[in-house]
C-alpha cells in the first residue's frame, strides 16, 4: 500500500491467518529491551519463543522448540548490507534501530525499525530506503527466512482483493506438532506486493521487491514474522 508522503507504507502486513495487534498499539507498548541492545542477547515472548537480533537487523531463535534458523535477513541488489556499530534501542517506542545500513555500489541507505512484541509472540519490521541522491535510484528488495527443522508443507495466502498476488507463506515445519513459521509481506489490496518464491522440499523460503525510489525521498515496507502451533 503506497502512501502519498515522502515515507510510504509500500506494504501493510495486516492477515486473519494470525490475530495481531495494531502497529499503533505495538508501537506504544512498553519496551522490551529496557536499558540498552546487545547483538545476540535473547529475549523470551509469551509463548516461549527466544529471539535474538544481530548486526543488519536479521533474527534467529533458541530454546526448546526453535522454528527459524534465520529471519528477516535482507538483501538489496543482491548483496548483504554493511553497518558500524551494533544498532541503538528507542526507549520510547521499543523499536531497536539499525541505521544507515549501506548498500554496496548505491547511494541508497537502509533504516530497519524492529519491533518484537512479546504479548502476541510476533516481529515486525518496517525497513526504510533513502536516497539521498539528485535522481530516481531503483532497488531490488529481497527478504530471505530459513526454517531450522526444515518445512513439511507450506502454502501460499492470496489477497482475497486481488487474486493473483500473494500476502503471506505459512510452513509446516518438522518440529513436534507440526509448529508452523509465519511470513507476512503485504496487505490486503496491496497496489504493490513482494513475489514468495518457494520450491518444495527447501527450508528456504525468499520474497521479493522491486522499488524506486524517488529523489531526495524514502520508502517503507513493513514485514511480520511469527510462529504458531499449526498451519491451520
Amino acid at each position: 500500500m503506497c502512501a502519498k508522503s515522502s515515507l510510504a507504507l509500500v506494504s501493510l502486513a495486516l492477515l486473519s491467518v494470525v490475530t495481531f495487534a495494531s502497529a499503533e498499539k505495538a508501537l506504544m507498548a512498553r519496551p522490551v529491551f529496557m536499558g540498552g541492545f546487545n547483538p545476540g542477547q535473547f529475549i523470551m515472548d509469551n509463548s516461549g519463543n527466544k529471539w535474538s537480533f544481530y548486526q543488519a537487523g536479521w533474527f534467529r531463535q533458541a530454546g526448546d522448540n526453535p522454528v527459524y534458523s534465520e529471519g528477516a535477513m535482507l538483501l538489496v541488489n543482491g548483496n548483504q548490507l554493511q553497518m558500524n556499530g551494533n544498532g541503538r534501542m528507542d526507549e520510547k517506542t521499543g523499536e531497536i534501530m539499525f541505521e544507515n545500513l549501506v548498500i554496496p555500489g548505491s547511494t541508497v541507505t537502509i533504516t530497519r525499525r524492529v519491533y518484537l512484541n512479546k504479548e502476541e509472540s510476533y516481529v515486525r519490521y518496517i525497513d526504510v530506503a533513502k536516497n539521498p541522491a539528485g535522481q530516481d535510484q531503483a532497488v531490488n528488495i529481497t527478504l530471505q527466512a530459513n526454517s531450522l527443522y526444515g518445512v513439511v508443507a507450506s502454502r501460499t495466502i492470496p489477497d482475497p482483493k486481488k487474486k493473483d498476488q500473494n500476502l503471506a507463506w505459512v510452513a509446516q515445519t518438522g518440529l513436534n506438532a507440526g509448529v508452523s513459521m509465519i511470513e507476512i509481506y503485504a496487505g490486503r489490496g496491496a497496489k504493490q506486493a513482494m513475489t514468495i518464491s518457494y520450491q518444495q522440499g527447501n527450508s528456504m523460503v525468499q520474497a521479493n521487491l522491486a522499488l524506486t525510489v524517488p529523489a531526495g525521498k524514502e520508502l517503507a515496507f513493513m514485514h511480520l514474522h511469527a510462529t504458531a502451533i499449526n498451519a491451520d
